[in-house]
């Protein structure tokens, strides 16, 4: 490769917003989320089809729920391994299981400091994430069933989301800043005025358009909400081009 290539290749922003305002971004968000909400009745057929990720999702939450979060090391280990029914791999453990079991006991009981010291943060998620084949995206499904009101999936629909012009790579989508940028946005969209009556819209449209079994003690928390029109907008997008 010669010196004007190297100088010339395009570097992926670290920051989530990609050079927009943090104003324009939280608008193009709003927008994003009223225009899947209205598409959701068109959707209701695609969401049924899909019955098993239902029964799934609610389940993986009961399971930690029930438990009061306080798992036993075989019982993380098992959660660890169910995860991976949402992964397209199957799930090798690597690491200290003990460490990755400390780790995300601190985790769900602490949480972390997002504007504090990163040191301590990237220890914990650095001890857990060998646990789930090494991927921060099987960590993140892991702590989001296991405490959905404070974590929030990261898969490469939300991520490219945030870059839809760029070709993903999957150390990119592994880095920990991102994702921890990621639940930074996720806490101010969810204190926005504005954002919160968006998203209680799309919620109840949501709840709606899914098949009536699953309807009745279906947890969605602000955190999924935001997720799930990240992801879908991103395959809407993704099938228009």
């Amino acid at each position: 490769m010669d010196m004007i290539s190297k100088t010339t290749k395009k570097r992926l922003p670290r920051c989530l917003y990609d050079g927009k305002s943090k104003e324009s971004w939280f608008h193009q968000f709003i927008q994003d989320a009223k225009d899947l909400t209205d598409k959701l009745d068109s959707l209701a057929d695609e969401y049924s089809n899909k019955s098993g990720l239902h029964i799934s999702y609610q389940s993986f939450l009961r399971f930690f729920r029930e438990r009061n979060k306080a798992l036993s090391l075989d019982e993380f280990i098992i959660a660890t391994q169910f995860t991976y029914g949402w992964m397209p791999t199957i799930n090798v453990m690597h690491g200290d299981p003990q460490e990755a079991y400390r780790a995300f006991n601190h985790l769900i009981k602490d949480g972390f400091d997002m504007q504090g010291d990163k040191t301590e943060t990237h220890q914990l998620f650095e001890n857990l994430i060998p646990a789930t084949n090494n991927s921060l995206v099987g960590a993140s499904k892991l702590l989001h069933f296991a405490c959905p009101g404070r974590y929030a999936i990261w898969d490469s629909q939300v991520f490219r989301y945030f870059y839809p012009e760029s070709t993903m790579a999957s150390n990119q989508l592994n880095q920990l800043d991102r994702y921890l940028q990621y639940h930074a946005l996720l806490a101010d969209l969810s204190a926005d005025p504005k954002m919160k009556q968006t998203l209680g819209l799309f919620r109840r449209q949501l709840i709606q358009a899914l098949p009536k079994a699953f309807q009745m003690d279906l947890v969605l928390t602000h955190y999924r909400c935001i997720e799930f029109v990240m992801h879908s907008t991103s395959i809407v997008k993704a099938r228009k081009d």
